[in-house]
C-alpha cells in the first residue's frame, strides 16, 4: 500500500517547499549546510514576543566547563504571587540547527495559556559539540533556574524538563544526569515529545517510496 500524506498536510507542504529553498543537509558540510537551512526556514518565524502581556529576556550562564550559554526565558508581566512551577525547555533541530528565540511564537503562547513560566536553553550544538556537552549545558541551566528560584518566583521542586525531537533527547540526558548526581530536589518530571533517543529511529518504509 502506498502512503501518501493529507491532503491539507500536503498542501502546506507544497507551499513551504516552493518558497522556501532548503538544501538538503550532507555529512560533508553538515554545519554551514544546518545554519543556511535554518536560515531560510527562520526568516518567516519570529523571535521576539509581540504579546502585550509577556516578557522575554535572555540570561548568559556559565556552564561546567567555563563555556558561555544562554537561557531565554518566557513570563508574564503580572506572575502568580506565590511560587509554582517552571518548565526548562530544550529546543528541537536534530542537535544541529534550532535556538531557544526560535520557539518564541510557540512558547509565548504556552505561557498565556497555563501562566507557567518557560525558560529555553541554547545548549551547544552538534557537530562542534559532540555529546554529553549539550545534556551537560541543560544541567547547568538547571542548576541555574534553582539557584534563582526566589528571583522568578519558582518553586525549585516544581521545575519540569520539556523537550521535543532532539531537545527532547537533550531533556533525556539532563534527567540522566539530575538521576546520577543525586540532584535535590530533583526534577518533577519530564515531557519528551517525539525525541530523538538513539540512532536506530529511523528506518525503510517502502510505502513512501515513489
Amino acid at each position: 500500500m502506498i502512503l501518501k500524506y493529507d491532503p491539507e498536510f500536503q498542501a502546506v507542504h507544497d507551499a513551504f517547499e516552493k518558497n522556501f529553498k532548503l538544501e538538503p543537509l550532507s555529512l560533508d558540510y553538515i554545519e554551514s549546510s544546518a545554519r543556511r537551512r535554518e536560515a531560510s526556514m527562520q526568516a518567516f518565524i519570529p523571535k521576539q514576543v509581540v504579546h502585550p502581556d509577556m516578557e522575554q529576556a535572555t540570561h548568559p550562564i556559565v556552564t561546567s566547563d567555563g563555556h558561555a550559554i544562554t537561557v531565554v526565558s518566557f513570563r508574564k508581566r503580572d506572575p502568580q504571587s506565590s511560587p509554582g512551577p517552571a518548565l526548562l525547555h530544550f529546543h528541537g533541530g536534530g542537535r544541529i540547527m534550532g535556538s531557544a528565540e526560535g520557539g518564541a511564537m510557540i512558547l509565548s503562547a504556552l505561557v498565556m495559556e497555563t501562566s507557567i513560566p518557560i525558560f529555553s536553553v541554547n545548549y551547544r550544538l552538534a557537530p562542534k559539540f559532540k555529546g554529553p556537552i549539550p545534556a551537560l549545558d541543560g544541567y547547568a541551566a538547571l542548576l541555574w533556574l534553582q539557584n534563582r528560584a526566589d528571583e522568578f518566583n519558582v518553586d525549585p521542586a516544581r521545575i519540569a524538563l520539556l523537550g521535543y525531537s532532539g531537545g527532547g533527547g537533550v531533556a533525556a540526558g539532563v534527567g540522566l544526569i539530575t538521576r546520577d548526581r543525586n540532584l535535590q530536589p530533583p526534577q518533577a518530571k519530564q515531557i519528551l515529545i517525539y525525541p530523538m533517543l538513539d540512532d536506530r529511529n529511523l528506518v525503510e518504509n517502502k510505502g513512501l517510496k515513489p
